[in-house]
């Protein structure tokens, strides 16, 4: 939910923003910028609690017939 609000916001500032004059590439680039900082701060946030509660990152993947380790 709090993503949603966050794009939600960002796109009412570019709205307000467009109403102002301020126009061009700045604005959605912004909005490209708020959703990978909010994508990773979400990444960083999961990471942080898999290692507080030393949960594996990744399951014991098969072995295949072609696979040497």
């Amino acid at each position: 939910m709090l993503w949603l609000a966050t794009i939600g916001a960002r796109v009412a500032f570019v709205f307000i923003g467009g109403s102002f004059g301020v126009t061009g590439a700045l604005s959605s680039a912004s909005i490209m910028l708020t959703l990978g900082v909010s994508i990773g701060a979400q990444n960083a946030l999961t990471y942080y609690r898999i290692q507080q509660r030393g949960l594996p990152l990744v399951a014991d993947a098969p072995r295949t017939l072609g696979s040497r380790r």
